[in-house]
């Protein structure tokens, strides 16, 4: 068995969804019931860009510490790059409510799933 310990608590204003670490450790991505999208540094423990994503449910960083993030809404998600969040992908295709996706190991590939089966 490994003990855990708390280290550090990062402020949102409302519940935390998500949260997805960069391999290198360097940023946190999450994301709140306050329809926030947020990247933290961990060593300085600073909140470095916070942006609106209405609907937003889950994020992921992709693997390949490429610095891109993954936000999923209603029936779409969006992927951003971490740097100054900006959206470079929409993605659409489901017919309900994407709840979670994932990067690939290699960063290539993007799986997604939602309440439409």
């Amino acid at each position: 068995d490994r003990e855990m310990t708390l280290v550090r608590t990062l402020e949102h204003g409302s519940n935390v969804w998500c949260s997805s670490f960069a391999d290198d450790g360097s940023v946190l991505v999450t994301c709140s019931a306050d329809d926030s999208l947020s990247v933290w540094n961990l060593k300085s423990e600073a909140e470095l860009k916070k942006i609106s994503v209405p609907m937003i449910r889950g994020c992921h960083v992709c693997p390949d510490s490429s610095l891109k993030a993954v936000c999923f809404r209603q029936r779409n998600f969006l992927v951003y790059r971490i740097s100054d969040l900006t959206p470079t992908i929409n993605f659409h295709g489901h017919t309900d409510g994407v709840v979670y996706c994932r990067f690939s190991p290699s960063g290539r590939l993007l799986a997604s799933c939602g309440w439409d089966h």
